[in-house]
């Protein structure tokens, strides 16, 4: 009875957000999330956003994923408005720009369409150390320096790759959680 009852549960509706600063991996992850795969060809930097829906763990997920320039400030309360879940993708290969994410993303958390939406970070890039190609930010380094001990939102860091699929969709899994 009960594989009869849970085969026959519709799918949830949610909204998730992906965004993070340019050349983070938004699309190549996102490409993870719909194909299963590495893309092909570098992607494009996302100027406006991309709209793409996918059903995985139960859930129908309308995905935005919004570009990462912060001269669009004044659009994102449209995309963020009844979002479920959010997806911050940090490249943890480029130290550089913690601070800017940081920032970019405690603008994003104030958004009182925000209050009480999970939030994962996906630290990209992990895979450059494994090839020594260069050295990347720890999980505990990221979490410092995105400042996420004192927010008051459920929050969790996924270390991932990009090019090899490891940890997206153990971290997609948890951004649906609960929903």
């Amino acid at each position: 009875m009960g594989i009869l009852y849970s085969s026959c549960v519709p799918n949830r509706d949610c909204k998730i957000v992906i965004m993070g600063l340019e050349g983070g991996g938004k699309t190549s992850i996102i490409n993870w999330m719909r194909e299963g795969k590495a893309l092909e060809e570098p992607p494009q930097v996302t100027y406006s956003f991309n709209y793409f829906e996918c059903s995985k763990f139960g859930y129908n997920m309308k995905m935005f994923d919004i570009g990462g320039t912060d001269r669009k400030t004044t659009f994102w309360r449209h995309f963020l408005s009844g979002a479920h879940g959010l997806i911050y993708v940090v490249d943890s290969s480029n130290f550089t720009r913690l601070s800017e994410a940081r920032e970019q993303l405690h603008k994003i958390l104030g958004f009182e369409a925000m209050h009480g939406v999970r939030t994962l970070i996906l630290a990209n890039k992990m895979d450059l150390q494994d090839r020594k190609i260069c050295q990347v930010a720890s999980v505990e380094l990221i979490r410092k320096e995105l400042g996420l001990d004192n927010s008051f939102h459920q929050w969790c860091i996924e270390p991932c790759s990009a090019v090899t699929g490891e940890g997206i969709m153990t971290g997609l899994r948890w951004a649906v959680q609960g929903v």
